[in-house]
């Protein structure tokens, strides 16, 4: 039986030992639980439609989409950020 046979059976049979996808899904999901423990958390008003936009777990935050019209707002000058809105 091949590895991708024993991935496959055990996908099907409930056990997620084997499924890496499981296993990020497991690990990213503890990171985002530990940065929401810190309480650190950042607000901005969307300047596209005033919407407010919570991101608990951060105390700085460069750039986001809103969650209410979708629109990716800027709020950083910095080169690593211009390269999310297709500049240099």
């Amino acid at each position: 039986m091949s590895l991708a046979d024993l991935n496959s059976t055990a996908h099907f049979s409930g056990c997620p030992s084997i499924d890496p996808f499981h296993e990020f899904s497991l690990r990213a999901q503890k990171t985002f639980d530990e940065m929401e423990l810190t309480l650190d958390m950042c607000s901005e008003m969307c300047p596209h439609c005033g919407a407010v936009n919570l991101m608990p777990g951060f105390s700085k935050i460069l750039a986001y989409t809103c969650s209410e019209c979708g629109e990716p707002v800027r709020l950083s000058d910095g080169p690593d950020v211009g390269r999310f809105f297709e500049e240099g």
